[in-house]
């Protein structure tokens, strides 16, 4: 036969384990309801705090990429713009050549210049039939689509002929975006260049 030796009464043995278990509880109870919202409440101030890093590097790298991109287009309209500039740098040097080309040496030229689709030139000649070659030789080049005259006085004094005459020129139409050149001039008040 055994025997069950407890000095303890049975009683106050689960008493003891009521107050452990009820202290137990209230811990968790206090931990879960102070001490699990604050640290939720830290990592979600944490996370904010990432998330609002985050966002402000975003941004700044957004606002970078629209400045390049606003200096991309500026920089291609200003490339289109001198290329189209340059195109018609060489239309007007060909017009130049076309009237260095058609004038003769005797000849001497006193203004030259270039609005619009109007090329204006004014001069010397010794005689009405230089002149005429002149505006024969221009009206055979087609860039130049007609030639009219607009003044051909006699001076006394230099024994010659003070011609004006302005062409319509046939030049590309430059592109609405690109900002016309509106005069081109060579223009001589006291000396008289010869351009040949």
């Amino acid at each position: 036969m055994k025997l069950d030796i407890n000095l303890m009464r049975e009683d106050k043995l689960n008493k003891n384990h009521l107050i452990i278990t009820v202290l137990i509880l209230f811990i968790l109870i206090i931990s879960i309801s102070f001490i699990l919202p604050i640290e939720y409440k830290k990592s979600l101030i944490a996370a904010k705090e990432k998330t609002s890093q985050q966002l402000a590097y975003i941004s700044k790298t957004n606002s970078e990429y629209r400045h390049l991109k606003e200096q991309l287009i500026s920089l291609s309209r200003q490339l289109e713009i001198h290329d189209q500039i340059e195109a018609r740098k060489k239309d007007f040097n060909k017009i130049l050549e076309t009237v260095d080309d058609s004038i003769s040496h005797a000849m001497d030229l006193t203004h030259i210049s270039i609005t619009g689709q109007i090329l204006t030139v004014r001069g010397f000649a010794p005689n009405d039939k230089m002149i005429a070659n002149f505006i024969l030789k221009l009206q055979e080049n087609p860039l130049i689509k007609a030639v009219s005259i607009q003044e051909i006085i006699l001076d006394q004094d230099k024994q010659s002929r003070n011609f004006h005459i302005e062409c319509l020129i046939q030049l590309p139409v430059p592109h609405l975006s690109t900002p016309y050149i509106e005069d081109i001039s060579l223009e001589e008040e006291e000396e008289v260049e010869d351009f040949n």
